[in-house]
């Protein structure tokens, strides 16, 4: 019986594999990269090179394995995927045979992630919207290129100053303009408008970066 070197549990409907490289499924992009975190918990990585994500999940491994994209679901979110090497990759009713993992040395993503601290090149901004609904702004704009331009006043009138225990942001209150990135044969723009930010946002990004970097394993 093979032995099980590796186990993961996606936390809630969070697909990291969303941000890979769908078009290198045999290089080291073309995967989710899966290394020890805390007891009992992972970090799940995965790039394109444009786009990066670093999720904690329950489970354990033997050393850094990159999940093949081959296993995963491509588009539709599945709450609480669990996934498993053990002779082979199993993800729900998917199996793939070990010899389909991803090749090649992964990118030292504790190296990209930047930190983000007030007093550093100026104030941090913290901009929390809803994705979605920018994502359906984006496609009704921008049908085929997707690519937007987002126009943020920084007046008093639209931000507010959150000071914390360690990081101070200028938090984004006031209605956010959206137009395409490149010019149109036609005029187009929208409005978007943004969440209350917590008022932690700066520093638990900050701590979440510090741990990954630190058990980030090579």
């Amino acid at each position: 019986m093979s032995e099980t070197t590796t186990t993961v549990r996606f936390p809630g409907r969070c697909s990291p594999q969303m941000c890979a490289d769908d078009e290198s499924r045999r290089y080291a992009l073309g995967g989710v990269r899966v290394h020890s975190a805390r007891d009992k918990t992972v970090w799940c990585t995965a790039t394109d090179g444009r786009k990066l994500v670093a999720i904690e999940a329950e489970g354990a491994t033997d050393q850094p394995r990159i999940v093949p994209l081959s296993v995963l679901p491509k588009k539709t979110p599945v709450k609480g995927l669990a996934i498993e090497r053990n002779g082979q990759w199993e993800a729900g009713n998917k199996f793939v045979p070990l010899d389909n993992e991803p090749e090649g040395r992964y990118p030292d993503a504790s190296l990209v992630l930047p930190a983000r601290r007030s007093g550093e090149g100026g104030e941090v901004l913290a901009l929390s919207l809803n994705a979605t609904y920018l994502a359906d702004l984006a496609a009704a704009l921008a049908p085929g290129d997707g690519r937007v331009t987002l126009l943020i006043s920084l007046s008093d009138s639209d931000t507010t100053s959150e000071q914390d225990e360690t990081d101070a942001a200028v938090a984004v209150e006031g209605a956010i303009a959206v137009i395409p990135l490149e010019p149109q044969d036609h005029e187009a723009l929208g409005v978007l408008m943004p969440c209350t930010s917590g008022r932690s946002a700066v520093n638990r990004y900050n701590q979440a970066l510090s741990r990954y970097v630190s058990e980030y394993q090579q």
